[in-house]
């Protein structure tokens, strides 16, 4: 630590940016090395706001001061700027960020302390496979490790809902599906800037380049759209990133739909897929759409399409909402939510615009870097973007639903690569970015609802240590938020725009009441007022409300890319009769529901502002019960004189209780003796060929030399298979792991029976192995094979050739 300080201070006493040492990006970003290799980075010329910002953010963190007795004046003025100041001897001290317009804060911390980490460390020993597959000798959590094999165990037919935390690590559940199987894992995301985020993820761990990862979006310099549909008709590439619009209207329908056919279309994933009942139901009308293009895909593959829905959030509407829109034989729901314990929440509401804006100008000064300031209208973005280049800020840039798709791509790079140090954006910003070490969050803005405040908040600290968010409003701002919500089709103009789609309809089976109309139709009022795209969103729209107000059935969406103009039809399945309807009548109900919904999620936002909520509780009651509660400080727990806790561990949903078969195994191999490893290891290989089972545990104390038998057994890269520990043997003990009704179980006794999982009642067979070393009767004299319902083997020799009898009739 004093090393890099005096390298600091010389640097800054000689304007010399080169006495900074040069070395890789810091791990963890949460302590002094980390602000000195950005400035580094950054200090390339004169030394300016940017570097000033980033000596301040180094001095907060290092928890003290330099000392620096003789700086140039070129340093000192944007130094004092960013109040980094010098005494008489020459020592720089940086005050803490206590803004005056905020009064809830503890001054002599402010908001801008140095991060702690909020997360507990919850990682687990991975198996051998899962290392040599994916590079990581760790799971993150036993949450995550219990996500992937939910997903993996999942029958045909089935779709599976997962939720964990951002950060968490679920992008992995999809890697293990695509690692482990033949056909094609479609991976469909919101944003281009999320396919490419994947890709490039994917592309990266050891054992999936062989499924020769790409991502599918129009014009990309990387890949042509041809050459991607190519890989993945012809089998090269079996794991995908896309948009939703490739399925439903692109180039990609034709591919998929014969994928499906012929039984290699295995897995459709939908990453942020909370997106599907928010953003799908207005703005990105194809993510609902969507649904009706999975339901040909599961009539196509016969009903083997396995489906996984995935977001770190999901509400309780939104999760109904998906099983409607997805539903199949098989519905599960992996639920492992907690509310973010990184973030620190500031709120104010100004009267005046121009106050709202210094108090923007303070934070841009003092809060530390990566930061994002978010804005609700493009043009507040361009204003804020070039008012912080006015004061002398560099490494600052602006990013909007305008900019170009080359210029997002560079942005993007430029933000991944450490080269910006301030994003001004809209909402248009986010998605896709993981980036793990932002630090502030700025809303000069009010978002229009919380779903939406929440997302963008969680662009920071996803490394686990604490952020930052500053929530600046005008009244201005809330007018704006109120006006958010989506124009809905007046009732005359939804009857209007229905008559036209029936005058274009064909009949498909009249005895189903199967028609299809033409999506590019217009009411003869709009002729010449709105583009063919603009006016089949909006004719989407209100089949989407038929839909969701059960009128009728979307069977099919087909472009005709042959006539002239181009056509979209759509074949429905109706349940009114179509010539004489009151169409608003049909769904005034939906309308409304969806208007209440709107305002609901403004009130929940206006609660937050107003400061009188705890921020906390209001996202507890949006999120679900099934949510953890934790909160890194919101004003609501300052006032109350709560400080931020421990968080605990992800949860994990419910084992649910059977009556499993017992079964004792005598004479196994020592697992406390490290020699004995490969004696062990022939006796679990035979476990998983005679018996089938996938699934080994033994105390804490003995998982590694369990993990080093099982790699002997076997090999570098079998079928996926399961170590887990089992765990204190306490009263009350509960597994801290989930074993299906379904699943087998091999519990490893090393030098005493764990008693816990003696009485454990979950899953189809626990056999019980008593290994050599631990005693074979219990305290009072019993022996463990003598128990009522158990089922007693005297060797290991003897359960496999009862299991031999069971495989092999």
């Amino acid at each position: 630590m004093s090393t890099l300080i005096s390298h600091l201070s010389r640097a800054l006493q000689n304007d010399d940016p080169t006495q900074l040492p040069q070395h890789a990006k810091p791990q963890p970003h949460a302590s002094l090395p980390y602000p000195i290799w950005r400035l580094q980075r950054a200090w390339r010329g004169a030394f300016g706001p940017d570097e000033a910002v980033l000596v301040r953010q180094a001095l907060r963190w290092a928890g003290g001061q330099i000392f620096a007795p003789q700086l140039p004046e070129n340093i000192i003025e944007p130094l004092q700027q960013a109040h980094v100041y010098a005494d008489a001897a020459g020592r720089l001290t940086a005050d803490a960020f206590a803004p005056a317009w905020l009064a809830d804060i503890d001054t002599s911390t402010g908001i801008d302390p140095a991060p702690v980490l909020r997360v507990p460390q919850e990682d687990v020993p991975a198996e051998n496979y899962v290392t040599a597959s994916f590079g990581y000798p760790r799971w993150k959590s036993q949450a995550l490790k219990e996500a992937c094999w939910h997903a993996l165990r999942a029958a045909p037919d089935s779709t599976t809902l997962i939720a964990l935390p951002t950060g968490s690590g679920k992008s992995l559940c999809f890697h293990y599906l695509a690692r482990f199987s033949t056909g094609l894992t479609l991976v469909i995301v919101p944003t281009v800037a999320l396919a490419i985020d994947q890709f490039r993820a994917a592309r990266e761990l050891p054992l999936l380049a062989h499924l020769d990862p790409k991502y599918f979006a129009a014009d990309d310099p990387d890949f042509t759209a041809q050459q991607v549909a190519d890989a993945v008709r012809t089998g090269a590439t079996r794991l995908l990133f896309t948009s939703p619009e490739a399925c439903v209207s692109g180039r990609l329908r034709n591919v998929i739909d014969e994928l499906a056919s012929q039984g290699r279309l295995d897995h459709v994933v939908i990453d942020e897929a909370h997106m599907v009942g928010t953003w799908g139901i207005y703005f990105r009308v194809d993510f609902q759409l969507l649904s009706t293009h999975w339901r040909q895909w599961r009539e196509r593959s016969g009903h083997q399409l396995r489906t996984l829905l995935l977001s770190a959030t999901f509400t309780p509407e939104c999760r109904e909402g998906l099983k409607t829109l997805f539903p199949a034989q098989d519905w599960s729901e992996f639920i492992s939510q907690r509310l973010r314990p990184e973030i620190a929440y500031h709120v104010r509401e100004f009267d005046a615009v121009s106050d709202r804006n210094a108090a923007l100008l303070d934070c841009i000064w003092e809060l530390p870097r990566p930061a994002i300031v978010y804005t609700t209208r493009v043009d507040d973005a361009y204003a804020f973007h070039s008012r912080v280049q006015q004061e002398g800020f560099r490494r600052v840039e602006c990013f909007t639903g305008e900019t170009s798709r080359a210029e997002r791509r560079s942005l993007l790079e430029r933000w991944r690569a450490d080269d910006i140090d301030v994003m001004v954006a809209t909402s248009a910003f986010g998605l896709g970015v993981d980036k793990p070490d932002v630090r502030s969050i700025v809303h000069a803005c009010v978002p229009e609802n919380l779903d939406r405040f929440y997302q963008e908040v969680g662009r920071g600290g996803r490394d686990g240590y604490s952020a930052v968010s500053v929530l600046l409003a005008t009244r201005q701002d809330v007018q704006v938020a109120k006006g958010m919500g989506p124009s809905l089709l007046r009732p005359e103009t939804i009857q209007q725009r229905w008559e036209s789609l029936w005058r274009t309809q064909e009949p498909v089976n009249r005895e189903k009441h199967e028609y299809r109309v033409n999506l590019h139709t217009k009411k003869e009022e709009l002729v010449g007022t709105r583009t063919y795209e603009e006016n089949v969103r909006w004719n989407r729209r209100l089949l989407l409300q038929l839909l969701r107000a059960g009128k009728l059935d979307i069977i099919d969406l087909r472009r005709e890319q042959d006539r002239e103009p181009e056509q979209e039809w759509a074949t429905l399945a109706l349940r009114f009769p179509p010539q004489l309807p009151d169409i608003p009548a049909l769904i005034g109900p939906v309308r409304q529901q969806e208007l209440d919904v709107l305002q609901q999620g403004l009130q929940r936002m206006l609660d937050c502002l107003s400061g009188q909520d705890r921020i906390c509780a209001v996202l507890h009651d949006l999120y679900g019960k099934q949510t953890v509660r934790a909160c890194g400080g919101c004003p609501g727990c300052r006032r109350l004189g709560r400080t931020p806790g421990e968080c605990g561990a992800l949860p994990l949903p419910p084992v649910i209780a059977t009556e499993p078969k017992l079964q004792v195994v005598m004479g196994l191999p020592s697992l406390a003796q490290s020699n004995d490893l490969r004696s062990l290891a022939r006796w679990l290989r035979r476990a998983r060929q005679i018996w089938n089972v996938v699934r080994f545990a033994c105390a804490d104390p003995y998982v590694a030399r369990l993990l080093d038998a099982c790699r002997e057994a076997f090999g570098a890269d079998p079928q996926p298979y399961r170590v887990d520990g089992l765990g204190a043997d306490k009263p009350g003990w509960e597994p801290p792991f989930r074993l299906a009704p379904t699943e087998d179980l091999v519990v490893l006794h090393a030098d005493t029976v764990h008693r816990g999982s003696w009485n454990a009642r979950w899953g189809q067979t626990i056999t019980h192995w008593i290994c050599s070393g631990c005693r074979e009767f219990d305290e009072r004299g019993k022996l463990w094979g003598a128990y009522k319902g158990v089922r007693p083997f005297g060797s290991p020799e003897l359960w496999t050739e009862a299991g031999a009898q069971h495989v092999y009739p």
